[in-house]
């Protein structure tokens, strides 16, 4: 399949061709973790939100 890539349009190149896989190979030292993923920071402004929210006793 050709890759076209900015490079190879601005210089008149022709693209590269790069074979698909459906499978990669197996290699047992690297770990491949996919899915949906929630990242929550909490910092100081945060922590002076909360602060400024909860009611006074």
């Amino acid at each position: 399949m050709p890759r076209i890539t900015l490079k190879s349009i601005a210089n008149n190149e022709e693209p590269e061709t790069v074979t698909l896989v459906d499978r990669p190979e197996r290699n047992n030292r690297i770990t491949r973790v996919c899915g949906p993923f929630t990242v929550k920071v909490l910092d100081e402004r945060s922590n002076e939100l909360m602060a400024v929210q909860e009611p006074a006793s």
